[in-house]
């Protein structure tokens, strides 16, 4: 006879408990890392639907996600009155409105980069819900590209933005939300989606506080003419530019802290200087600063007044004197590296008064040399004219006292050493440029790869060849400016005068030169200037 005993529940599971508590764990292995974003399998409710009445949307995952930066990634357009909440529930995502969205208005949200798998990351990239709070959906779009005016740099993460095209005013852009907006991708492209068929205005700014509203200052780009977005053929080009902080030429501040130098600090300098009223004897320096702001000293010989007055454009400005026995430093810097086709720089900090020939000394190899010299007339520079020679070494010696300055201040001894390059170090370039169009403000500038030198810069006339010699071994590439101005430079834009900044353009290829190497290179610019 067997016998049947029954074993409580309650034991049952202990030594269940028991036996896994037992079990050695490890790490599970094989299989592939999970690449995949997460997929969507329900949306309620359901996307692209009309006549949307609910308070809230929730879509359902294959897996479990998590949101990534939400207040930047996610976008609705046009903007809610109220932002909406949003909660991971289990493998759902939970939109819950703080405000009903308005009547018979088509609605975007587009998520971005918000959403991703809870694992591995991967995120769940261009997806869109879009409803409708009237009977049908709206379907036409605007899209376009931002990018950076001064050097064609694609700009992404830029809000660009629609307005209604009745009732906008310049300062629309300060004090409302647009009626639609979206935000550039990689490569500076952005599409406006789900849009009316209306009349508006494009406005591109880049949203530091991320209140959807223009700011002072903040990088701003626009379209002069009115956009439709019936034209289903217009694709924008959006170019953005850092608005002036100040007005050209106007001076941020002046004073003195030696005797009898006077610093101003002017905002983009226009041409015009500041002038001592009631002296003609005077000396000019400009020290370019890294920003757009320059600086510029005026230097006078002793004066027992305790101000000076200055004319600037069609305004007078009065400086204390600094009342003080310190006079400005003098000191002089020389050029380090001169090539064989070059001048030799020498750099005063003041104004030069006095300079003894018999003390600037030019030695080739052991050989004192005979050379010329040109002073320039704000008496600040002195250049050094000789004919140099390949491969030699070269001293320029500055024995004490050589100059003198206009407040009776010596130079003290200083030197420089180097070896001079041979012919064979340079590069020549014969530059053929093809162009048939009528634009002749085009500024033509030889650069470096990296932007970061000019190295020739001239106006394209009817003249289409060009030979530049003595240029270094390296990469070079063609900007062009279209200079509406002539000033020599690119100018930014204006929004409240509706200028659009000057266009740059470039040829798509770089170029190597080499050493001991002639090059001729054609460029044809009638298909790079638009």
């Amino acid at each position: 006879m067997i016998r049947r005993f029954k074993i409580p529940v309650f034991l049952l599971f202990t030594g269940v408990v028991l036996v896994s508590g037992c079990a050695q764990i490890v790490t599970p292995t094989g299989g592939q890392k999970d690449m995949q974003p997460p997929a969507v399998i329900i949306e309620v409710p359901d996307n692209a639907r009309a006549g949307f009445n609910a308070n809230k949307i929730v879509i359902g995952f294959d897996e479990y996600i998590q949101l990534l930066s939400p207040e930047e990634q996610i976008v609705i357009s046009p903007p809610l009155e109220e932002k909406p909440e949003y909660e991971i529930s289990g493998k759902s995502l939970i939109i819950r409105f703080g405000s009903a969205p308005k009547a018979n208005t088509t609605y975007t949200i587009n998520f971005g980069n918000a959403i991703a798998d809870n694992h591995e990351g991967n995120v769940l990239g261009d997806y869109r819900y879009v409803f409708s709070t009237g009977n049908s959906i709206d379907t036409l779009s605007v899209p376009g590209k931002v990018i950076w005016a001064e050097n064609n740099e694609a700009k992404k993460n830029i809000s660009v933005c629609l307005y209604q095209y009745e009732g906008f005013t310049d300062s629309s852009i300060y004090l409302n939300k647009p009626a639609y907006f979206a935000k550039s991708k990689d490569g500076g492209a952005f599409r406006l989606y789900n849009l009316p068929g209306n009349t508006f205005r494009l406005v591109a700014f880049n949203d530091d506080n991320k209140n959807l509203k223009y700011d002072k200052n903040e990088a701003i780009a626009f379209v002069n003419n009115p956009v439709l977005t019936n034209d289903t053929s217009a694709v924008y080009e959006l170019k953005m530019y850092q608005p002036d902080i100040y007005d050209s030429g106007k001076i941020i501040d002046a004073f003195s802290r030696e005797e009898n130098r006077f610093t101003f600090l002017i905002y983009k300098p226009t041409g015009d200087l500041p002038i001592p009223a009631n002296k003609s004897n005077y000396y000019l320096r400009k020290s370019i600063g890294k920003s757009d702001i320059d600086t510029f000293f005026v230097y006078t010989k002793p004066d027992e007044k305790d101000s000076l007055c200055f004319n600037y454009k069609a305004d007078i400005i009065c400086v204390n004197t600094k009342k003080s026995t310190k006079k400005p430093l003098f000191y002089s810097d020389i050029q380090k590296i001169v090539e064989l086709n070059d001048t030799m720089i020498i750099s005063l900090s003041n104004p030069l008064s006095v300079i003894d020939t018999n003390r600037l000394i030019l030695i080739e190899d052991t050989i004192p040399q005979l050379y010329k010299y040109v002073v320039d007339t704000n008496h600040f520079v002195v250049k050094i004219l000789f004919n140099w020679k390949e491969n030699m070494k070269y001293t320029l010696l500055i024995k004490d006292s050589c100059f003198k300055d206009i407040y009776s201040q010596y130079s003290k001894k200083q030197s420089i050493n180097w070896v001079s390059k041979n012919i064979k170090s340079y590069s020549t370039l014969m530059a053929n440029f093809i162009y048939t169009g009528t634009n002749h403000n085009l500024l033509i500038q030889l650069i470096s790869a990296d932007e970061k030198k000019v190295f020739k810069s001239f106006y394209l006339n009817k003249q289409s060849s060009y030979f530049f010699d003595y240029l270094l071994p390296g990469s070079y590439k063609i900007k062009i400016i279209d200079d509406r101005n002539r000033n020599g430079k690119w100018d930014n834009g204006n929004y409240i005068t509706k200028k659009q900044p000057e266009a740059a353009f470039y040829y798509p290829e770089t170029f190597d030169l080499r050493a001991f190497w002639d090059l001729e290179q054609r460029f044809d610019l009638n298909s790079v200037i638009k």
